[in-house]
């Protein structure tokens, strides 16, 4: 479900190119809510457990692991999104002039 979750807000958020930047800031914000609570999913609801010496399934779950693969991508994902959204925040005025005041 959070897979499907995220491609509709993938698509939302280039659709939303169109529509402004207060859009395109619920959404990135939805994007960012739903990687943060994919990373805690991994860790309250584990889905990969230890085998036992037979190849059995056992009831102990693998530890969340800080080097792996999947969670180094989610916050390659995550923290890009953060700083990006952390960015629009503080427009205009960090980066750029807020066009409606005169000059």
């Amino acid at each position: 479900m959070m897979a499907v979750a995220k491609i509709v807000l993938g698509v939302l958020g280039v659709a939303s190119y169109y529509r402004g930047s207060e859009t395109r800031a619920r959404i990135g914000t939805a994007i960012a809510v739903l990687l943060v609570a994919s990373i805690y999913a991994d860790v309250a609801i584990p889905l990969e457990f230890e085998l036992d010496k037979r190849g059995r399934v056992t009831d102990v779950p693998v530890p969340l692991d800080l080097t792996s693969l999947k969670f180094l991508g989610k916050m390659v994902l995550v923290v890009p999104l953060l700083a990006a959204l952390a960015a629009h925040l503080a427009e205009p005025g960090l980066l750029t002039k807020d066009k409606s005041k005169d000059q």
